[in-house]
């Protein structure tokens, strides 16, 4: 990475454009949050889309708890 390169992503990450560790952290935690509801969902006998949409409401349920 030149010189160039580090002066555009760093005015990308101050926009907000870039993952910060943390939000990267958060991005992780929230797909394997999804992914433990959606697949007890259909082990328990839920069909796909119904599981899709719950797990997708719990998640940005918590979500907006942790932007706020």
């Amino acid at each position: 990475m030149d010189e160039n390169d580090l002066v555009k992503m760093t005015l990308l990450d101050m926009k907000g454009l870039v993952m910060n560790d943390e939000e990267k952290q958060a991005l992780i935690c929230m797909a394997d949050q999804y992914l433990v509801i959606y697949n007890h969902l259909i082990d328990i006998g839920q069909n796909e889309p119904f599981a899709h949409q719950a797990a997708m409401n719990i998640v940005q349920a918590q979500y907006a708890a942790y932007k706020d």
